[in-house]
This record gives C-alpha cells, sequence and structure tokens, in this order.
C-alpha cells in the first residue's frame, strides 16, 4: 500500500511537471505581408512599415513602425524608429487560467524604439557585377515590460544590372537576438532568410522571401511558482514565406 502511494504521489509529480511545459508544435507555415513607404526630405529617408503575419501556432501579428534613416558617410548609416506591435509573445505570457495556455497577445499593443547603426561596403572580389555586404546592429527596447534586445543582421546582396540600372538583387540574411536582461539563452531568437526583389522602377519593388527561425522560451514565472524545482527551456521553430511591397515617393 505504502509503496502504492509512493508511485502514485510520483506519477502526479510528473504529470503536474509536464503540464506546466508550453506545447512545442514546429509545422505549419507563417505568413509575412508588408507594405513600406520611403521619402527623403532634408537629407533624411523617412520610412513608413506595416507588417501582418498570420502564424501558425502562435498569435497573428502586426507592427506599425515609423522610422528616419540618416548617411553619415558612404558606407554607413544610422537609423532611428518607433514600432507599435502586437501579437508577440514572452515567457510570462505561459499561464494557469484553470488549465495551461497561453496568454492571447493578438490584441496587446507594445511600443518598441529601435536605434540601429549599418555598415556596408562593396565586396569587389566577389565574383559578378556587384556584392554588397553589410551588418545591421540595432539594439531594441520594449516599453511594455523593459525588455533591452541586441540584435546582429549580417547580409549579403546580389544585384543585377541591366542597361537602365539595377533590374532585380538576391539576399541572403542571418539574424540573431541577444537579451541583454532577460532569457535563459545567449541567443534567444534567431532567423535565416532567402530573398528577392525585384526593381520594378525607381519608385516600386516588390519581393518575396523564406526563412526559418527558432527561438527559445524559459520557465514561465507561473510555472516556476507551481514547480520550482522544474525549470524548463522550449524551443519553438517555424518556416516563414514573406512578400515585401516597397515604394519610394518621389522627392
Amino acid at each position: 500500500m505504502k509503496e502504492t502511494l509512493i508511485l502514485i504521489l510520483f506519477l502526479s509529480g510528473t504529470a503536474l511537471a509536464n503540464s506546466v511545459i508550453p506545447p512545442t508544435p514546429n509545422k505549419g507555415l507563417d505568413k509575412d505581408f508588408s507594405l513600406r513607404a520611403f521619402y527623403k526630405w532634408s537629407k533624411i529617408n523617412w520610412m513608413l512599415d506595416i507588417n501582418k503575419t498570420a502564424r501558425e501556432n502562435e498569435d497573428d501579428f502586426k507592427s506599425y513602425s515609423f522610422g528616419a534613416k540618416y548617411r553619415i558617410h558612404k558606407n554607413l548609416k544610422a537609423s532611428a524608429t518607433i514600432s507599435r506591435q502586437f501579437g508577440n509573445r514572452h515567457d510570462n505570457d505561459w499561464i494557469k487560467d484553470g488549465i495551461w495556455k497561453w496568454t492571447d497577445t493578438s490584441k496587446r499593443g507594445e511600443t518598441f524604439s529601435f536605434i540601429d547603426i549599418i555598415p556596408r561596403a562593396l565586396f569587389s572580389f566577389l565574383p559578378g557585377e556587384r556584392w554588397v555586404g553589410e551588418l545591421r546592429v540595432r539594439y531594441a527596447h520594449n516599453f511594455f515590460n523593459s525588455q533591452n534586445t541586441i540584435k546582429l543582421r549580417p547580409r549579403l546582396t546580389y544585384f543585377h544590372f541591366d542597361k537602365k540600372g539595377p533590374l532585380f538583387n538576391i539576399f541572403l540574411q542571418y539574424e540573431a537576438y541577444l537579451p541583454l536582461n532577460y532569457g535563459t539563452k545567449s541567443i534567444y531568437e534567431k532567423w535565416v532568410y532567402l530573398g528577392f526583389l525585384y526593381h520594378f522602377n525607381k519608385w516600386f519593388k516588390p519581393g518575396f522571401f523564406l526563412a526559418q527561425k527558432s527561438l527559445t522560451w524559459g520557465s514561465s514565472e507561473s510555472a516556476t511558482r507551481l514547480v520550482p524545482s522544474k525549470p524548463y527551456e522550449v524551443t519553438h521553430k517555424a518556416n516563414v514565406v514573406g512578400f515585401n511591397l516597397i515604394f519610394k515617393i518621389p522627392d
């Protein structure tokens, strides 16, 4: 009888510990759509960006961003952006409300500020007409939860020209999110992109990309309070297909 009771308690504790761990479905395809407009005024390139993503295993995401980019040197740019976002998911969004579930964040607004430094250079040693390499270094602050992140995004772009100028470009890009005051890993989230942009004319550039993302959630405060001896790390992966419409408003 005593052994049976111990076994029941053990199995109950194991089930309870497992129930606090979020599920990690890695199947499905996220669909990303963005509309971006640029206008150059007083040597500053102003930008408006509207982005919406239908996500398979997370709440849908949308953002509205406004920023300005300035060329400090022919090989160096800097920018500042304010963004209002809906649908972000954080560790503490895994809660127990009768059952364990993710908080619905599709209508929860979060405000971000971004500061970017973007060095770039012509890679003339590579074959072809023109290769450009750049490294975007972004500092991101989330006013909703005071989380700070450094984002590193190296990118290599190949430009193809015809007689009138650039006809299209293909890019390969990697992005890593380095959390400064949250998370359980040194790289919280990472992306790999392969994309294409067609230069329809100097005012309009449609494009698309394929991407794969991976991010790691750590134990939520709710889960830690309930089972303090069972911390967890959960890695979520997703494939993404994206479509972009880029407009340059005439001066």
